[in-house]
């Protein structure tokens, strides 16, 4: 069972999932908070999808959404600076799943437009690309057809140079440790970027 409810009804994990739910229609990382998170809006509403087959109240969510845009991006909570590759990939996905157009390709802009040049994503401006900013940033934009050949190829070789030795990788290229973590992360962007090495 998830968290108490048998796999098989998924009415009872909606029920659950609703509990996060927050006065502006998002939801949030904790049961009676004030203020929706957009990540943990997204997330709830792929939920949403997966056992409902589509979100149960999508106009409440694109309000949500509409509130969280900002003149620079979309801010993660309501004090929140925006323009976050996490909070932009989730906006731009969310928008897409929604069918808010010219949302996501606002969001999918901002997010291509914070990539450093020849190489990865960092979690805001002015900061070091790093390995998990770069994953979600680029199964956000291939997802929604935008993640360009020169994005992707700079994308790969920044994830090549996070990995180590021992077959793990780190956060950054200049991270001496591993994490199961950028692991995954590292692997989602070597399959974004297709083959890398030959086949044994």
């Amino acid at each position: 069972p998830l968290l108490g409810a048998p796999a098989h009804d998924p009415a009872r994990l909606l029920a659950f999932a609703e509990g996060f739910r927050t006065p502006d229609h998002g939801w949030a990382r904790a049961p009676g908070l004030a203020a929706g998170s957009l990540s943990a809006t997204f997330l709830a509403t792929l939920i949403e999808e997966i056992l409902a087959g589509s979100p149960t109240r999508p106009g409440e969510v694109q309000a949500f959404l509409i509130g969280r845009r900002r003149g620079n991006g979309f801010a993660e909570d309501p004090d929140s600076p925006g323009n976050g590759a996490n909070t932009l990939a989730a906006a731009a996905i969310l928008a897409h799943l929604l069918g808010l157009g010219e949302v996501a390709q606002d969001a999918a802009s901002r997010l291509l437009a914070l990539r450093l040049p020849d190489s990865g994503w960092p979690a805001f401006a002015g900061l070091k690309a790093d390995l998990l900013s770069t994953a979600t940033a680029c199964a956000a934009l291939d997802d929604m057809g935008f993640l360009n050949d020169r994005a992707r190829e700079d994308a790969l070789a920044f994830a090549l140079s996070c990995e180590r030795d021992s077959g793990g990788f780190g956060a950054v290229p200049d991270d001496p440790g591993t994490a199961p973590e950028y692991v995954f992360h590292g692997l989602t962007v070597l399959a974004l970027g297709g083959p890398t090495r030959p086949s044994p």
